[in-house]
């Protein structure tokens, strides 16, 4: 997967867009990402043959319309993935989703750059783990807790 910056140049490409936020409370942002690759599609003259988004962390790697944009890509063959940036489509692994696209010769295009050092790339990414597994824990003891009440 070849993450590229802005493209600028007009052509006939099919897209597939790729958007993704943690969690529910951010659905305006889901819908300002989508609004955003639309556009970037638009002015470079690209036709859009698939919107795929989801509302999980990056860290979950059995997302619902990834995986079903990973399915697509061998019938649809589209030239580019677009996403805004790279940790939408993934935190972690993405070595093997490259190998995949690279299969389809599919490019996956982030639309806006982020500069940042490696410690900060460092500390986000251990900030995604914490923030993915207390999620975890916080959903397992809320189901512990509801088979209590349950046996009240």
């Amino acid at each position: 997967m070849k993450f590229l910056g802005l493209i600028g140049e007009k052509s006939d490409k099919e897209v597939f867009i790729y958007a993704r936020v943690s969690a529910n409370k951010q659905k305006d942002d889901l819908k300002r990402q989508i609004r955003s690759l639309q556009e970037y599609s638009h002015n470079n003259g690209w036709k859009i043959t698939g919107i795929y988004n989801d509302i999980a962390s990056g860290l979950n790697d059995g997302r619902k319309d990834l995986l079903r944009m990973i399915a697509d890509i061998p019938t649809k063959l589209p030239d580019l993935i677009l996403c805004t940036y790279k940790d939408r489509i993934a935190r972690f692994g993405t070595k093997l989703l490259e190998a995949f696209c690279s299969i389809y010769e599919v490019e996956v295009v982030e639309t806006q750059i982020k500069t940042t050092s490696d410690e900060e790339k460092l500390a986000q990414s251990i900030i995604a783990i914490l923030t993915s597994f207390s999620g975890k824990l916080y959903r397992s003891r809320r189901g512990r807790i509801k088979q209590i009440q349950a046996l009240a």
